[in-house]
């Protein structure tokens, strides 16, 4: 499933069951999704982190860092602030809490996104949870199926576009991943087992 836009001035569903997301009138582009980050609920420890390149926060280590203090100083379990949109620095993040995790998912305040941001985060989730095999999930577990986790989001959000909301779909795509290719430095990756890795996610999503 594939989020598409069009000029509306309300979120629509589309024909093919997308989520259609409204053009601003000064052409707004369809970047949602400014950063995807997973800590540890008890100390705040970043477990997980993707940041995309349009994020205000993507390219400053600093205010990275300070953008996740301040999350976790905000929503973490003991301030029961879980599904509520949170301001910070000019973001907005939406929080799930599972066991000893922290799960945000992170865009701009002014474009007021809260609802998709919070179906992204809904989906990260849910594929975590399959992708594990294991309720609730932990930290030990997320650990455990880290590379598949982090092919996860990827198969969610490309470049902060939310490309897919349907975890089934999203865990089976990356259980077909080939073995090691997630472990093995891209710069050791050589160009046929890219390509070759390529070839099965197309035929995976064209079936």
């Amino acid at each position: 499933m594939v989020v598409a836009i069009q000029q509306q001035q309300q979120p629509v569903m589309a024909a093919n069951g997308g989520v259609t997301i409204p053009l601003s009138a000064a052409g707004q582009a369809l970047l949602v999704v400014g950063a995807v980050l997973i800590m540890d609920a008890g100390n705040g420890e970043r477990i997980l982190a993707k940041y995309y390149p349009h994020s205000e926060h993507g390219s400053c280590g600093k205010r990275q860092t300070a953008l996740e203090r301040t999350l976790f100083e905000r929503c973490g379990r003991k301030h029961g602030a879980e599904g509520e949109a949170t301001m910070c620095d000019g973001a907005v993040a939406v929080c799930r809490s599972n066991m000893d995790l922290l799960v945000f998912v992170v865009g701009r305040a002014m474009d007021g996104n809260e609802l998709l941001l919070a179906m992204a985060l809904d989906t990260i989730m849910e594929t975590l949870l399959l992708l594990s095999g294991k309720t609730p999930l932990d930290r030990r577990a997320l650990l455990d199926c880290y590379d598949l986790a982090a092919l996860a989001i990827d198969e969610t959000i490309d470049r902060g576009i939310i490309l897919d909301v349907t975890p089934s779909e999203i865990a089976a795509k990356v259980a077909r991943t080939p073995a090691g290719f997630a472990d093995t430095p891209l710069q050791e990756q050589t160009l046929s087992s890219a390509f070759s890795f390529a070839r099965q996610r197309l035929k995976s999503l064209l079936k």
